[in-house]
């Protein structure tokens, strides 16, 4: 009488790992990854309002100068050209900027053809 063996089977460790390492760069290149604002700003600050700076925000200086996405903008119309029709028009003023010239950049924005002007404000720490 021939004795079996019985030989546990391993479990493929190899496979497990290849499939956590592909969902790992899916959630990486997925994920929103988007570059904060500026960081030397002061931004206006109010108690409600979104988490976080949508990535579509145009911000401006104390000193009045445009950036989108960390590139400096030269008017208002060439944001309004790269975010389309379709998406509402985000301002994200400096704290520092004075009213007149915020005006300036809403009536300035609404002449250039938005739909929607939404000022943005950085939300409080709770």
């Amino acid at each position: 009488m021939r004795r079996t063996r019985s030989q546990s089977e391993r479990e493929p460790t190899t496979a497990l790992i290849n499939i956590v390492f592909l969902i790992l760069i899916f959630f990486m290149v997925t994920g929103s990854l988007a570059a904060p604002p500026l960081a030397s700003p002061d931004y206006v600050e109010s108690d409600a309002g979104e988490c976080c700076v949508p990535p579509d925000a145009l911000i401006i200086t104390a000193n009045g100068k445009l950036f989108f996405r960390n590139q400096p903008v030269p008017t208002v119309e060439a944001y309004l050209e790269q975010i389309g029709d379709e998406t509402p028009a985000r301002l994200l003023p400096d704290k520092a900027l004075p009213a007149a010239d915020l005006l300036r950049f809403v009536s300035q924005t609404q002449d250039a053809g938005a739909n929607h002007v939404i000022l943005m404000t950085e939300t409080l720490p709770q």
